[in-house]
């Protein structure tokens, strides 16, 4: 594996099917209950990243207009789909793991 192409660090949003991390084994996947982030909201969840994650995954489409991302050391995936429901990623699962490979900090990639 390049070094560009490491496993990454990332964080699944609570709004996020929590079983969809199954199908994002490629990176090392933490859901934010798991990481003690749930019930917290966009502004100090993306404050407890650094240092922490490398990657945000979420299906929450407001997050990046009402949240500066630019000059972040990490990124954000916002994952569309109709109704959030995980036989709705599953089928994004290679483009997820794609965006999450190839994100680079402060930055945010759509994927639907």
């Amino acid at each position: 594996m390049r070094a560009e192409q490491r496993k990454k660090r990332v964080l699944l949003d609570e709004c996020m099917p929590q079983d969809s991390r199954l199908a994002l084994d490629a990176h090392h996947v933490e859901t934010a209950r798991y990481a003690g982030l749930s019930d917290t909201d966009d502004g100090d969840l993306l404050r407890a990243m650094p240092g922490r994650f490398d990657v945000l995954i979420t299906a929450d489409r407001a997050l990046p207009l009402q949240q500066n991302i630019s000059g972040r050391p990490f990124a954000v995936v916002v994952v569309r789909t109709p109704h959030n429901l995980l036989e709705e990623l599953l089928p994004l699962a290679p483009k997820i793991l794609l965006a999450v490979a190839e994100a680079v900090p402060g930055e945010v990639r759509l994927v639907a």
